[in-house]
């Protein structure tokens, strides 16, 4: 099933599992409350992991088939063999048993997989980019003919593989520009804190709509206080009840955010902390791209127009891109045009310029676009080694929080009870 009709049918048990858990609050009797807030409780909460487990091997799958694609197109290049006839052979050896066949329909739905899933898989977009290479295409513009069926990584090097006349050396480099494998390697680490936070907000509802008005009566009876943590802790359930809705913006809010920094490349570019390890990425990219172009001889300009329509690159970068070409040619100096238009840290810059005094830029912007990208892929390892410790002990010290106010009130019934 696509991401997209996965998504969907799991969006909508969620909303089933909110209206059975909105039914659990409502309804009068006792065992049928409970029995309905537990249910929608914990179809919410599965749903919830399902949606993100959906996204993550989505694009864990995709990953994958494209570094075999990768892996073939680089293999094809060393051994300067045909890259058509190579792509159908890649295709031709990929298992097709009609047990396999049944097997995926059955997990994929038979009415999906015949009608959708047969004619827009992975291996159909392989064929497809065998045909259009058939054809004549030049493997990058082959590649931007049909989505998905490469990385963005690996289009770049074939755009600059293709000018340079240098494509098995360029694909060779793929794996160094790529940050994919690292936000795979991360993205786990940042949903499971959010899973425990949701678990952890189920279990505070269900207390504070089943257990604390019990609790309440029960020592209003015995003509006893509750604990005062236990007072604190439902005056914060109620306080988080009575602006729940304010919260739950809040937390759609900072999906929306997420969502932004992951497929708006203008926010992504300049917000806090992310925006400096996007940036150096970036720069990373284009000072490695520039300096293989500017090795084999091509103009700055027609270096920074390659770049610009290679594909690679978004429009926030595209545009300062074209600020950099027409500043060039109007006679500026690279570094500084790069500098000021966020693609060269100002550190940087004298460097650059010795070099082009030294007349060694190509080699210069190759070892600074190396740096440029070692230092992102650090700075965000050490961001996430930071982040994700932090956020563990936060919502333990919230989960032992809810612990402790819901057991003392059992200690003081049992030490309050004459013997």
């Amino acid at each position: 099933m696509s991401i997209t009709a996965k998504i969907s049918l799991l969006l909508g048990l969620i909303l089933l599992g909110m209206i059975l858990a909105g039914l659990g609050v409502l309804v009068g009797a006792g065992t049928l409350r409970i029995l309905f807030f537990f249910l929608g409780i914990v179809i919410l909460l599965v749903q919830i992991a399902g949606i993100f487990w959906v996204v993550f091997t989505f694009y864990h799958y995709r990953y994958i088939r494209q570094e075999e694609l990768l892996h073939v197109l680089k293999s094809a290049t060393q051994a300067q063999a045909p890259l058509a006839p190579t792509l159908w052979a890649y295709v031709a050896d990929r298992p097709h048993s009609t047990w396999r066949e049944f097997l995926v329909s059955i997990l994929l739905f038979p009415v999906y997989y015949w009608s959708w899933h047969r004619w827009y898989s992975y291996d159909r977009k392989v064929e497809q980019l065998a045909l259009i290479l058939e054809g004549g295409a030049p493997l990058h513009l082959a590649l931007s003919a049909v989505p998905g069926v490469a990385s963005r990584e690996t289009a770049l090097a074939a755009a600059i593989g293709q000018a340079s006349g240098q494509m098995a050396s360029c694909l060779n480099q793929v794996p160094r520009w790529q940050l994919a494998s690292l936000w795979l390697e991360v993205v786990p680490r940042l949903l499971y804190p959010v899973i425990l936070l949701f678990i952890a907000n189920g279990l505070m509802i269900f207390q504070m709509v089943f257990i604390v008005p019990k609790f309440e009566k029960i020592f209003a009876d015995l003509k006893v206080r509750l604990p005062e943590l236990t007072e604190q802790y439902i005056s914060i359930g109620r306080w988080l009840g009575r602006y729940g809705g304010v919260f739950g913006l809040g937390v759609f809010g900072l999906f929306v955010l997420l969502g932004l920094l992951l497929f708006n490349s203008k926010v992504c570019w300049h917000f806090p902390v992310v925006g400096r390890i996007y940036r150096m990425h970036v720069q990373g990219g284009i000072l490695k791209a520039l300096a293989i172009l500017l090795k084999i001889g091509k103009p700055v300009p027609q270096a920074l127009e390659l770049l610009m329509e290679s594909g690679y690159f978004p429009t926030v970068v595209r545009l300062r891109l074209e600020a950099v070409r027409n500043g060039v040619q109007q006679g500026q100096p690279l570094s500084e045009t790069l500098y000021q238009n966020g693609l060269l840290p100002l550190s940087m810059v004298p460097l650059v310029q010795a070099a082009g005094r030294a007349d060694n830029l190509a080699w210069a912007l190759g070892e600074l676009g190396e740096s440029q990208a070692k230092r992102a892929v650090h700075l965000a390892r050490r961001l996430i080694m930071a982040v994700f410790p932090i956020t563990l002990m936060a919502i333990g010290l919230g989960v032992a929080f809810i612990a402790f106010g819901m057991f003392l009130p059992l200690v003081t019934l049992i030490s309050e009870l004459p013997v």
